[in-house]
């Protein structure tokens, strides 16, 4: 028999004991030994209770509610009635439609203060009445969670034959975990970073509420809504709605209708892990996403990076740094397209075309650079412009990787060698051409004479 169906036929039994006019104590009879409640689902909490409804057999019911709680009842008083009795009497008959459900439409339960504190995870002594449990992690507790605030029925016979009454309080970790993909710590501009959250569907006690909305915040990135997928288990959850900003840095996600069944049961998804997976573009040198569950501030960050790459021009003898040497960055078959922004070039895209390709040109230290690849690709840099006085190296070099997070860093440096010195008229370099070509006359001439001067002898 449910405890509802108990509590109407204890109200029974006393209207029948009153019409015999036996004399029964105001407060029941206080020399029992009381129930004890034991509290289930909540260790390591902070618990409270305050009794809201007591035993009172000079009552039409056979009950009174606790002064300072006939707020927690007045929704059931019925149009045209007034006074407590009634609304004890509404809020029978609701319960008893809804099935023995003792918190129907008890929607501000949670509001309910309670003063009395419990020392460990029972109530003792407990006598006849309704009781209000609360629960509440500690102010070190290392993971928050949300609790739902319990009703608990004592029976006469509960209280008198010192028995024992369960409260079971659900609770939910109110921490929203956070990851983004393998391979997605270090990323490039433009590439897509797969994102999943996980978050535990809260208990929604038999006629109460309960809430679950998913918020994230993009710092650096932008939100693909095509990729948003919800699901609990194998099973795809069409969430109540998903609202994204106009700049896409902002989403929320609404999942109480979708999670949280029918108002007058408990969910069966209470407890369930939540999982919400999507995918975000990146647009900046680093992208930050920071997640929440139902606007706790207990939240979950997670980063991702991108590197810089920066080439050195030095000459190949001296080890001189040279400027004016222009580089393109090649990723296979691809070229990079930059643009400045606040005054620092990063990446923007690639292109087949090397024409079309941005140029990096290095500065008097025989630097430059740009921000926003990947760790995981390794870069080369093509020479397309020699300095002035040197020759173009044709031969691409790769980068280097080093550093880590704000600090990752692909590096490369290219050597150079001066130009040969070309002959040209009256310069330097036909003199030793002259002298060669004299020498050769004289020697063409000596041989001749001298082959001349044999035959004559002959």
């Amino acid at each position: 028999m449910s405890n509802v169906k108990r509590f109407l036929v204890l109200v029974m039994s006393l209207v029948m004991v009153l019409g015999m006019t036996l004399t029964v104590s105001a407060e029941g009879d206080t020399t029992t030994p009381g129930a004890t409640i034991i509290i289930e689902g909540a260790d390591g909490a902070e618990l409270a209770y305050a009794q809201v409804i007591k035993a009172d057999p000079t009552k039409e019911t056979g009950w009174t509610i606790v002064s300072g709680y006939e707020s927690l009842f007045a929704g059931f008083l019925p149009a045209g009635k007034t006074g407590e009795q009634e609304m004890i009497k509404g809020w029978i008959a609701a319960s008893d439609e809804n099935g023995g459900n003792e918190n129907s439409r008890l929607e501000n339960l949670g509001s309910v203060g309670t003063t009395t504190v419990i020392t460990g995870t029972s109530i003792t002594n407990a006598q006849a009445g309704l009781y209000v449990i609360k629960a509440q992690d500690s102010e070190n507790a290392t993971i928050k969670h949300t609790y739902s605030t319990v009703l608990v029925y004592v029976s006469l016979a509960d209280a008198k034959e010192g028995k024992e009454v369960k409260a079971v309080i659900k609770k939910t970790p109110y921490k929203v975990d956070k990851t983004y993909g393998e391979g997605d710590k270090y990323v490039a501009i433009g590439d897509q970073v797969g994102y999943t959250i996980k978050a535990t569907v809260p208990y929604k006690p038999a006629g109460g509420s309960a809430e679950l909305v998913v918020t994230d915040k993009l710092t650096g990135g932008e939100f693909v809504e095509s990729t948003i997928e919800v699901k609990i288990g194998e099973d795809i959850i069409t969430p109540d709605s998903i609202t994204i900003s106009d700049d896409k840095t902002e989403m929320e996600i609404v999942l109480i209708e979708a999670l949280i069944n029918d108002v007058t049961v408990a969910n069966e998804n209470a407890n369930k892990e939540v999982v919400i997976t999507y995918k975000a573009v990146v647009t900046g040198t680093a992208i930050e996403n920071e997640a929440t569950v139902n606007n706790n501030p207990e939240t979950t960050k997670v980063k991702s990076y991108t590197g810089t790459l920066e080439i050195t021009k030095r000459d190949a003898n001296t080890e001189e740094v040279l400027d004016g040497a222009e580089f393109v960055i090649v990723n296979g078959s691809k070229y990079a397209i930059l643009e400045t922004v606040d005054g620092v070039k990063q990446l923007a895209g690639w292109t087949t075309n090397i024409d079309d390709a941005t140029k990096l040109l290095t500065n008097d230290e025989g630097v430059d650079s740009a921000l926003g690849f990947d760790k995981d690709v390794i870069y080369s840099f093509h020479e397309v412009t020699a300095p002035d006085g040197y020759s173009l190296n044709t031969t691409d070099v790769e980068i280097s990787w080093s550093g880590a997070d704000e600090n990752l860093m692909g590096t490369a440096t290219m050597y150079n060698t001066t130009l040969s010195t070309l002959p040209y008229t009256g310069g330097k370099g036909t003199a030793a051409f002259t002298g060669f070509g004299v020498l050769l006359m004289s020697v063409a001439a000596g041989l001749y004479y001298a082959n001349k001067k044999n035959k004559s002898v002959k």
